[in-house]
């Protein structure tokens, strides 16, 4: 859709989606006076969302019946959210996801969901809303690489707090997850070169009882950890093997039978799934 720059006042709208591939700064002026408006999803392309000269200020604070904001490769001048409102963030940036501005809405801020399979993260280039005080209970990375053999990642912060955890890699994983107290519900890993270590594997399977972890190779005994506490507790679990692309490999997958097969690979649905 090409750029909308005003919106009539519809008094009686309640729900608006907009994707466009121009930008919202002239736009959002005119949202502001959608009284009745409860959610609101706004999309743009990247290149357009993340132009400093054509940020938008969205002032929501006004629009006392909303309740969810849902933002996708837009990074705003200003956001003021009402009280109780939810935001959901989707970037295909880590830039944006880096930006200041989220910390002012953390309290609010519900999932973010971050697809740049061309980034290659260590710990101290991850966004800063991950390590503070945040709302947020869903989170979905699609990237590059995720730590290495050298400095692997160990869950901290928000990680530990979500409810689920969606991480995917086009090449290595390599995390540590910590014996601390966890939410996790429902977690899916899936690294073409997984290392994984459990600080204790058991207490992961007490928090945690539906997740999937795929991979090509593995290196580290942490599946194995994971594969023995697993018998000792009696959990029904499975193992499946995918084919994919026409050069095919095998992706292995260890995985509880509450989580479907394969539903991890494709970040769109992951975006769909997360509550």
């Amino acid at each position: 859709m090409e750029e909308i720059r005003s919106i009539p006042c519809l008094t009686q709208l309640r729900h608006l989606t907009l994707a466009q591939k121009g930008s919202f700064k002239h736009l959002a002026g005119s949202i502001r006076h959608l009284p009745s408006l409860r959610t609101l999803s706004l999309e743009a392309e990247a290149d357009d969302g993340y132009d400093p000269e054509r940020r938008p200020h969205l002032d929501l604070a006004g629009l006392s019946q909303l309740h969810t904001v849902i933002l996708s490769d837009i990074l705003p001048a200003s956001l003021t959210l009402p009280e109780g409102a939810a935001l959901r963030l989707h970037m295909s940036s880590l830039e944006c996801a880096r930006q200041e501005i989220w910390s002012s809405v953390a309290l609010a801020l519900q999932s973010i969901s971050i697809d740049c399979c061309d980034v290659i993260i260590e710990v101290s280039q991850l966004p800063r809303i991950f390590a503070e005080p945040s709302g947020l209970k869903n989170i979905l990375l699609c990237l590059n690489s995720f730590g290495d053999k050298e400095h692997p990642i160990e869950f901290y912060g928000a990680f530990l707090q979500v409810e689920w955890l969606l991480l995917k890699t086009q090449n290595e994983l390599c995390v540590r997850v910590p014996a601390r107290s966890l939410h996790w519900q429902v977690v899916r890993l899936w690294g073409k070169m997984l290392d994984i270590d459990f600080a204790n594997a058991g207490d992961f399977l007490v928090r945690c009882l539906a997740f999937s972890i795929a991979y090509h190779s593995q290196r580290g005994l942490g599946l194995m950890h994971l594969c023995h506490a697993i018998a000792q507790r009696g959990i029904k679990w499975g193992t499946q093997d995918h084919i994919q692309g026409r050069m095919p490999h095998a992706m292995h997958e260890i995985r509880t039978p509450c989580v479907a097969a394969c539903f991890f690979l494709d970040p769109r649905r992951m975006r769909r799934a997360a509550p």
